[in-house]
This record gives structure tokens, C-alpha cells and sequence, in this order.
């Protein structure tokens, strides 16, 4: 191997935002990329600072930022409001649901769009193997997509109301939905059909995770709980009761031994085995990450779904 030498690497990585915040601009009009591109780079940016002096006829600087901000790029072309964006398990895709009756598929490295799933959306999510993404539908019914293809692959029909939310279980055979028929549905993907049904609400449930060994399922319902379904027996087998407002999802940590559920009143992390409560935060939207079992908030915006490099909070504080 030759000589490490950090500042080739430094302006690898400038260069590297510098093209993924621009992306658009130089897609659109790429010989605008020296004065639309570089003027609103941040002052330090080292393509900035090595290229600005070749701008030609510059009368006024504008004020920009210093450094780079946590933004790392923002997937445009969406036409309404995203009700949510997930990321494919290996990291190359971002699967985003519209409320334009479409799901879309995006390369990350590139940020261009890569597929389009039409069909009553309200979320989406990705197979383990990240082969499928599973769409829930308000017209009642489940969708799987071949991410290869782009082609419908299996329609799970079973549900008496809106779809709100699906889960594949970790070994991928099956998914789990949820809707506002107060039932959560099991589904063998290889076959389509139904494989089972989680009793135990009494309102609408928003939202399904897996726990990593696939023995339980924990869901967010609208009566302020978390519940704990065994996936053998479909039956309730602990249930929360910390929360003041509706919680807008629930994940299991990597590791299968905590619960976070955010909602409109607190994030709140609970011990799987008990339901206890350990700590709360602020935050309304969480994911833990795969390896360190950290937190990690999701965003999705109006008309875009940002990408950006953000602070983790500890699992233990």
C-alpha cells in the first residue's frame, strides 16, 4: 500500500459532499455548477476554496455556512407529503411512501430515483434479504414488490379496513400488518396467505415490529400502550401503559432486550422482559442501529426525504 495522505482524503470527502448536496443543480445545468454550485458551498469547503477564484465577473458573495452541515443530500421529485422512508438492510436503497398513491425507490449514493410501486401507500419496508418491499395500503391489503423488477409479486388480502403498517419477521418468511380493524394479521409470503391473527386490541394500531428472535411482536396501538404478541399462541402477553398520547411507532433493539416507542408526548425505552420503563427522551421518530444498538431518529419532511448524519444517544442513558 502507498503513503496514507490525509488531505487527498479530506478533499475526496468535500468532494464527495460537494456532489451530492449540488446534485440537482449539476444535473439540471451543469456549466452553472461554478457559480450556482460553488457560491452556496460553505466557506472552509475545499472545492469551494480551490475553485472560487476561477469564478469569473463574481460582484457579491453570498453568506454561507462555514462547514457542511449533518445534510448529506435531499431525494427530490415526490409530489405530496411522505408518510415514511425506510432504508434497505445493506444501505443502497431508500424506500419512500407517498401520499400520491406511489412508493419510490432510491439509490443512495447516487440520490436518483431507481423505481416506482404504484398503490394506495400509507408505509413501506424491506425484506432482510432486501429483495422485497412490503407496502401497506389503505385499499386493505398488504403489497410485496420485487426491488429488481420493480413488479407487484403477492397481494395479501385479509384485512377488514386500512393497512397501517408491516413487518417482515426476521427470517423473512413472514410479514405482519396492522390496521384500524384492531387486529394484527400474519402472512406467509411464500404462499400469501394467512398464516395467523394477534388479538388483544381494542383500537386501531399504528404500528409492528419484530422482535430479532421472531417469537414476539410489539405494536403501537391508539390507546396509549405498547403491547407484547406471542407470534405462537396470538395472544397478548405484556402490555405498557406509560404513555399520556398516541405513540407513532415500536422497535426492538438489535439485541431484542429493549423497546423504544416515541410518541407525541415522549420517547420512552422499556425492558422487553418486563415492560418497565428506562429512560425518556424527546424525540418522535426513532430506529435503533443495527450494530450498536444506539438511537437514532427518522425523519421524513414534506415533498423530500432527507438524508442526514446525526447524534445517537446511548441505549443506557
Amino acid at each position: 500500500m502507498g503513503d496514507y495522505d490525509p488531505g487527498l482524503l479530506e478533499l475526496a470527502s468535500d468532494a464527495k459532499r460537494f456532489v451530492l448536496h449540488m446534485r440537482s443543480i449539476i444535473e439540471m445545468a451543469p456549466l452553472q455548477v461554478y457559480y450556482s454550485g460553488l457560491l452556496f458551498a460553505p466557506g472552509s469547503s475545499l472545492i469551494r476554496v480551490g475553485c472560487f477564484k476561477n469564478i469569473p465577473r463574481v460582484t457579491m458573495e453570498l453568506k454561507v455556512a462555514d462547514v457542511w452541515s449533518s445534510l448529506i443530500q435531499t431525494l427530490e421529485g415526490h409530489t405530496s407529503y411522505i408518510s415514511s422512508a425506510v432504508f434497505s438492510p445493506d444501505g443502497k436503497l431508500v424506500a419512500s411512501a407517498f401520499w400520491d398513491k406511489t412508493v419510490r425507490l432510491w439509490d443512495t449514493s447516487t440520490g436518483k430515483q431507481c423505481g416506482v410501486f404504484e398503490g394506495e401507500v400509507n408505509s413501506a419496508v424491506f425484506s432482510p434479504d432486501g429483495k422485497l418491499v412490503a407496502s401497506a395500503s389503505s385499499d386493505y391489503t398488504v403489497r410485496l414488490w420485487d426491488t429488481s423488477t420493480g413488479n407487484k409479486c403477492g397481494v395479501l388480502k385479509g384485512h377488514s379496513s386500512e393497512v397501517n403498517s408491516a413487518a417482515f419477521s426476521p427470517d423473512g418468511k413472514l410479514v405482519a400488518s396492522v390496521s384500524k380493524g384492531k387486529t394484527v394479521r400474519l402472512w406467509d409470503i411464500s404462499t400469501a396467505k394467512q398464516y395467523g391473527i394477534l388479538r388483544g386490541h381494542t383500537t386501531n394500531v399504528d404500528s409492528i415490529s419484530f422482535s430479532p428472535d421472531g417469537k414476539l411482536v410489539a405494536s403501537a396501538p391508539d390507546d396509549y400502550t405498547v403491547r407484547l404478541l406471542d407470534t405462537l399462541t396470538g395472544r397478548p402477553c405484556r402490555i405498557s401503559e406509560g404513555h399520556t398520547s398516541f405513540v407513532n411507532s415500536v422497535v426492538f433493539s438489535p439485541d431484542g432486550k429493549l423497546v423504544a416507542s416515541p410518541s407525541w408526548d415522549v420517547f420512552t425505552r422499556w425492558k422487553a422482559c418486563c415492560l418497565c420503563i428506562l429512560g425518556q427522551h424527546g424525540h418522535r421518530r426513532v430506529r435503533f442501529s443495527g450494530l450498536t444498538g444506539a438511537l437514532a431518529m427518522k425523519m421524513a419532511g414534506i415533498n423530500g426525504v432527507v438524508m442526514t448524519q446525526i447524534s445517537v444517544h446511548g441505549t443506557d442513558g
